[in-house]
């Protein structure tokens, strides 16, 4: 049964991701996602880029972890790159 990610935010603590190796099918991806559900063989369900719950990626590498405000001024950089390249 797959897990639905969901933020998890927590006022006293500093939330962590780790970058993970996913895939479904023949499909491959690399995203940060929260560190308790980065477990290695575990089955999740992610949006997509419509905002639909996809079923079925499978966690098949978790790397190291990383603080929020890393992740957050990452996906910053990759929105602004994506706007000037028109991608």
């Amino acid at each position: 049964m797959s897990r639905p990610i969901k933020k998890i935010v927590k006022m006293s603590k500093t939330t962590h991701y780790r970058q993970c190796k996913l895939q479904k099918d023949n499909r491959i991806q690399t995203s940060y996602i929260p560190h308790e559900f980065a477990i290695k063989g575990d089955t999740l369900k992610l949006k997509n880029d419509a905002g639909e719950w996809e079923d079925g990626w499978v966690v098949k590498e978790a790397y190291s972890k990383v603080e929020s405000q890393y992740v957050e001024a990452y996906e910053n950089v990759w929105r602004k790159h994506r706007k000037v390249t028109d991608i």
